[in-house]
């Protein structure tokens, strides 16, 4: 690691030209100007920086730095949807194995295979977050193509990342599917695992590192789920614009096609051509009826009409309804269980809603004679609106008794 670090300017120049393909010794030696050290490539070779490829003069970068290169320059290859599935079925062995390494008991065994699931568990969340960033990746590749690129061949990559990956991951989320059970199944017996060594007294150390362990991968289980919202989020208005476009273009290349042995009654174009339109009415007319129109309009002279009003058929708002009396009727049947009700119930058919609305105000904050408690917000229906609002309780204020009293 300190070698690459020394060495990086020389090790970045080797990996940009192996992305192109395996390298050669003459193009190795080129590059050796980025570098003081002696021997150089000598030393790349040694620490498996590179690595010659059989039976061939020329060389490729090795696995682990360039999966670390990779990783610092943020660039991310997309796995395999078979890798994740290989990993979860690998979480069922090593949880077999710490149940029978439970049950013999073999505690060596039980801590072999703890350490195993643990690192299994991160290598999947590894390959989860570097698909999570090849996903963005691979959107923001297809956005940024040029735009004289036919759609589907800028979109190419988007539907095979949807048609391989994202669909089998679709299937490991399904809470229907084989690797919900698994994950239950796997979560229960790890569970039973903690309790079991609570029973047997063992130490509290390795206790806490199953709990840990459960914990991890009732996490991966949530990490399962977010990365499919997130990929699904990227990719899926992307693979319906594409979708679209092959439909219309496909339907409108056949309808040419038919059009031009059958002719245009032969082509059923709203079957075929799957886009929205809108049917316009049929304005063609010969110049003789669009002359003979034009006259009776120019003759035409409307007969005088005779505006007939009656005063009963203007609407007549609601009479106001005077506070006082108002007043009068809410204080003769105190306690009011729900204000709002009550004045609906009383003066909905004598007030609109602005007055009713004017009275819910008024006495459900007056302090002197009346006290409102709150009990929640509910729905009330007028007859002309529906109104979100507190219900209020009103009773007679206990200030104002003792008051009286005195």
């Amino acid at each position: 690691m300190r070698f690459v670090v020394d060495e990086w300017p020389l090790v970045e120049a080797i990996y940009e030209r192996t992305q192109r393909g395996p390298v050669r010794s003459q193009s190795l030696r080129e590059l050796t100007h980025l570098s003081k050290t002696p021997h150089v490539i000598q030393r790349l070779i040694e620490s498996g920086i590179l690595v010659e490829l059989p039976n061939s003069p020329a060389y490729e970068m090795g696995e682990f730095v360039r999966g670390l290169i990779a990783h610092l320059k943020r660039e991310h290859t997309l796995g395999l949807a078979d890798e994740i599935r290989v990993y979860l079925e690998d979480l069922e062995h090593h949880t077999s194995s710490i149940v029978e390494a439970l049950e013999e008991p073999d505690y060596e065994k039980l801590h072999l295979h703890a350490n195993a699931l643990d690192a299994r568990i991160k290598t999947i969340q590894r390959h989860l977050h570097n698909n999570t960033e090849a996903v963005a990746d691979i959107v923001t590749r297809a956005k940024t193509r040029k735009r004289y690129v036919p759609l589907r061949q800028r979109y190419a990559e988007v539907i095979e990342t949807w048609e391989s990956y994202v669909e089998p991951v679709r299937e490991m989320v399904d809470p229907n599917g084989p690797f919900q059970a698994l994950f239950e199944r796997l979560e229960r017996e790890l569970q039973h695992t903690v309790r079991r060594l609570v029973t047997h007294g063992r130490l509290i150390t390795e206790r806490r590192h199953f709990e840990v362990v459960l914990y991890r991968l009732v996490q991966l289980r949530g990490d399962l789920k977010d990365h499919l919202t997130g990929s699904t989020e990227q990719l899926l208005p992307l693979v319906r614009q594409v979708r679209r476009n092959s439909a219309v273009a496909r339907g409108a290349s056949i309808a040419l096609k038919r059009l031009r042995h059958e002719g245009i009654r032969a082509v059923p174009l709203p079957e075929w051509v799957p886009v929205s339109r809108k049917t316009m009415p049929n304005a063609i007319s010969d110049v003789g009826t669009i002359e003979a129109f034009l006259a009776d309009v120019a003759s035409y002279t409307p007969d005088p009409q005779r505006l007939v009003t009656t005063s009963n058929t203007a609407p007549q708002r609601p009479a106001q309804v005077d506070p006082n009396d108002v007043a009068d009727d809410l204080w003769s049947v105190l306690p009011v269980p729900d204000l709002m009700h009550w004045l609906i119930d009383t003066y909905g058919e004598l007030a609109e809603t602005d007055d009713i609305l004017s009275l819910y105000f008024l006495f459900g904050h007056r302090g002197d004679d009346l006290s409102a408690e709150p009990g929640g917000r509910r729905w009330y229906e007028t007859q002309t609106h529906r109104i979100h609002a507190q219900r209020l309780r009103v009773e007679r204020a206990v200030a104002a008794g003792v008051d009286d009293e005195n």
